[in-house]
């Protein structure tokens, strides 16, 4: 197989999201990776030096991606200050079911070690989207005497985490009959109300 300049960078990218959608992150292989391409298992080198260097590409492509989605969820949701914000979560719970492999990547310990700029700017950007919409859902009355940084831990440990038990979870049975969408919607809805009204004030309250 021939690839045009650029090209196999891409394919490389795409096929890893392939491979860890169905099989996880710990079954990704560069070697593995050429051998689904057609290529020599020499060739994924040029673009790639090993399989951190591939992950954080994606995990920089799932950044990309994820901020696009939470900028246009929130734009869907309108003015209201809770509104919005329940939005960046609910968006942040339906890109993990839509790219597993992307969520994957993208919480992965190996685009954590911030020796990477351009994933630290990424995260940064992500990290400010949701702070500033933390502290105009607080002014709303969401989390009173609580700081912004609080909000959002104790916010994305919840969007967090039941898209890590969606997108992993071992057995399957537990699913039956439910839908993964309506069931991350409802946790972040208990999270965070999705209008601002007088009772909102006091959710939350832990002080």
């Amino acid at each position: 197989m021939s690839y045009h300049h650029g090209s196999l960078r891409k394919d490389l990218i795409q096929r890893a999201a392939e491979v860890i959608a169905s099989d996880g992150i710990e079954k990704l292989s560069l070697r593995a990776l050429a051998r689904d391409l057609g290529v020599s298992h020499s060739a994924p080198a040029r673009h790639f030096k090993d399989k951190t260097s591939l992950i954080k590409a994606l995990a920089k492509e799932s950044f990309g991606v994820l901020i696009a989605e939470l900028d246009a969820a929130t734009d869907r949701a309108g003015s209201d200050p809770m509104a919005r914000y329940n939005a960046i979560g609910k968006a942040l719970v339906h890109f993990a079911l839509a790219r597993p492999a992307y969520f994957r990547a993208m919480t992965h310990p190996d685009v954590r070690d911030r020796s990477d700029k351009e994933l630290v700017d990424m995260h940064a950007a992500y990290m400010t989207r949701l702070l500033d919409a933390a502290r105009a859902a607080q002014a709303a009355g969401w989390l009173p005497g609580k700081t912004p940084e609080f909000a959002v831990l104790y916010s994305t440990a919840a969007a967090n985490g039941i898209s890590q038990l969606l997108t992993n979870v071992m057995d399957k049975s537990l699913l039956a009959g439910i839908d993964p969408i309506a069931l991350g919607d409802e946790v972040i809805d208990l999270v965070v109300a999705p209008t601002s009204t007088p009772s909102n004030s006091s959710k939350g309250d832990a002080s």
